[in-house]
C-alpha cells in the first residue's frame, strides 16, 4: 500500500513538473513575440542584411545575432531592409537608437526615451543629407527657367543652388519670361517697327538707302532719312581727244594728230 501511495505521489510530481514546463515555454514564446513586434535592428554581419532581433539583450549595432527577414526594400539605400532599418526614410547603416526605444537617433527627433540623448544626438538629428549627395533644386524648368544643383556639405547640410534661372516678369519678347507655359500672355503686344535708316527703303527717295549710305542718317536706329539730300554731280569725263586712246581705230590719237579732232575739249575722234 505504501508503494502505491510513492508511485502516486511521483506520478504527481512528474505532472506538476510537466505543466510548469509547459507554463514557462508558453510565457517565453509570448515574450520573444513581444521582442519582434518591438522593431530591434541589426545588421546580420555574415550577409551584410538588415534582421530583426528576436532577443531582449540585443542593442544596437549588435551582430551576430539570430534574426528574422532576410530580403525586402531598402528605399534609403543604406544597406538595411525597410522591415528593419529603424530609420527606413533617413540614411543611416549605423542604426544608432541612444534611448533605445527602436526608433533610430536621425529620425528620432523628440528623444522621447530619456536615454543619454545630448548635443551629439541633437547634431544628427539635424543632418540634412549626405555630404557629396546632389539634388535638384530652383522654382521650375519651363520656358526661360530652369533648374539648379545643390550638394551636400561636409556639415551634413544643403549648400546653395547653383546654376538656376528664376520666373522673371512677363514682356513683349515672344519669350515665356514668367515659366507658365505661356508666351507673353496679358500684353498687347505690338510688331516691332524698323527705324528708316535701317529698313532697306529709300525713304526720302534721294537715291541714298539707310545709314551710312544715306547722309541723313546718323545710325541705324535714326527713324529719319530726312532732310533730303541731292545725289552729288558725276565726275567730269576726260574728252576723247584728249584721253590718250585712238577712240575711232584709224591710227591717230587725240588732237592734233586725228584731224577729226578740233581742239582738246572735243569728244569725238569720229
Amino acid at each position: 500500500m505504501k508503494i502505491r501511495k510513492a508511485q502516486a505521489a511521483e506520478v504527481f510530481l512528474i505532472v506538476l513538473l510537466l505543466v510548469l514546463l509547459a507554463a514557462s515555454l508558453a510565457l517565453s514564446a509570448g515574450y520573444l513575440n513581444n521582442k519582434n513586434v518591438e522593431n530591434k535592428k541589426i545588421i546580420d554581419e555574415e550577409n551584410g542584411m538588415a534582421v530583426r532581433a528576436l532577443f531582449p539583450s540585443v542593442t544596437n549595432n549588435v551582430n551576430s545575432v539570430f534574426c528574422v527577414f532576410e530580403t525586402g526594400d531598402d528605399t534609403d539605400d543604406d544597406g538595411i531592409l525597410d522591415l528593419c532599418d529603424n530609420c527606413p526614410e533617413y540614411y543611416n547603416p549605423e542604426q544608432n537608437d541612444r534611448d533605445n526605444d527602436g526608433k533610430g537617433d536621425d529620425c528620432d527627433f523628440e528623444r522621447n526615451g530619456g536615454g543619454n540623448g545630448d548635443e551629439e544626438d541633437e547634431e544628427e538629428s539635424e543632418q540634412e543629407c549626405n555630404p557629396g549627395q546632389t539634388r535638384s533644386c530652383g522654382v521650375s524648368n519651363v520656358g526661360q527657367c530652369s533648374l539648379g544643383t545643390q550638394t551636400c556639405q561636409a556639415s551634413g547640410t544643403w549648400g546653395s543652388c547653383v546654376g538656376e534661372v528664376n520666373p522673371t516678369t512677363e514682356v513683349c519678347d515672344n519669350l515665356d519670361n514668367d515659366c507658365d507655359a505661356s508666351v507673353d500672355e496679358g500684353l498687347s503686344c505690338q510688331p516691332p517697327t524698323v527705324a528708316q535708316c535701317d529698313d532697306g527703303i529709300d525713304n526720302d527717295n534721294d537715291g541714298f538707302i539707310d545709314y551710312p549710305a544715306d547722309p541723313g542718317c546718323t545710325n541705324r536706329l535714326d527713324d529719319s532719312e530726312f532732310p533730303v539730300n541731292t545725289p552729288p554731280e558725276p565726275e567730269p569725263t576726260t574728252p576723247q581727244c584728249n584721253d590718250g586712246i585712238d577712240n575711232d581705230n584709224d591710227g591717230f590719237i587725240d588732237y592734233p594728230a586725228d584731224s577729226q579732232c578740233t581742239s582738246r575739249l572735243d569728244d569725238g575722234e569720229n
